[in-house]
């Protein structure tokens, strides 16, 4: 009787080390698991942007003026760039707008945006002297619209660049501020450039559209643009 005891004791003692060992391996994987949701949604929270500024430029009657066709005759005070300057929200970690998407809810169009060059000036335009859809110039190459950082799909991209960093993509800082660039136009119109159809939807006096730049983590940030009611004798405005 006294063997069957300790024989009955030391199984007991097994199943019950087996149990302990299968709990302790249980609990680390909710410990690893918890500590890796808080992680993310830590990050989902705190990884945000923060705009500082928003500006429209108003279409120049310059490129008006010589239009290649007929239909190419873009509304006069009208929003055809946008350009908006952004941000670390306090407590924020480093965030890489290259992998950032940006939602577009506007008054024509629906889409996402991805991260297209790092330029000073909106997808699809020559250049920042040339703000808006109509400095587009077509080459020889068949890139209409492309101008010279060769942007093949200005209504489905933003151009970002730094106005105090090396970086023109990464905010690292809470003193870094980079500017994203949208063609308006384009988007709204769903069009690689403004001198074939669909040409150019640029946006209108009270027009509204809604952003929404989500982060690599998955943080958010929703911001609300809005056309002033008068444009007149304006070439940009806060919206």
């Amino acid at each position: 009787m006294g063997i069957g005891t300790l024989i009955v004791f030391i199984a007991m003692v097994l199943v019950a080390a087996m149990a302990a060992a299968v709990l302790l391996n249980t609990s680390g994987m909710l410990a690893e698991k918890a500590e890796e949701t808080s992680f993310d949604s830590t990050n989902r929270v705190s990884n945000r942007l923060m705009v500082v500024s928003s500006y429209g430029h108003v279409t120049d009657d310059v490129y008006n003026s010589a239009p290649k066709a007929t239909q190419d005759i873009m509304p006069n005070e009208s929003v055809d760039t946008v350009e908006l300057t952004v941000k670390l929200s306090p407590g924020s970690g480093t965030v890489n707008l290259s992998e950032a998407t940006l939602s577009w809810v506007g008054p024509e169009t629906a889409t996402t945006l991805v991260h297209g060059d790092e330029v000073a000036h909106a997808p699809g335009v020559e250049d920042e002297e040339n703000a808006g859809t109509f400095g587009l110039q077509p080459d020889d190459g068949g890139t209409r619209g492309g101008g010279p950082s060769g942007d093949s799909n200005p209504h489905e991209t933003f151009n970002t660049y730094a106005l105090d960093a090396d970086d023109h993509a990464v905010l690292g800082g809470q003193g870094q501020r980079i500017k994203i660039y949208l063609n308006a136009g384009l988007i709204e119109a769903q069009s690689r450039d403004a001198v074939t159809p669909p040409y150019s939807e640029p946006l209108s006096n009270g027009e509204e559209v809604r952003l929404k730049l989500t982060t690599p983590s998955g943080a958010t940030t929703v911001y609300r643009l809005t056309v002033p009611s008068s444009l007149a004798g304006s070439e940009f405005v806060s919206l």
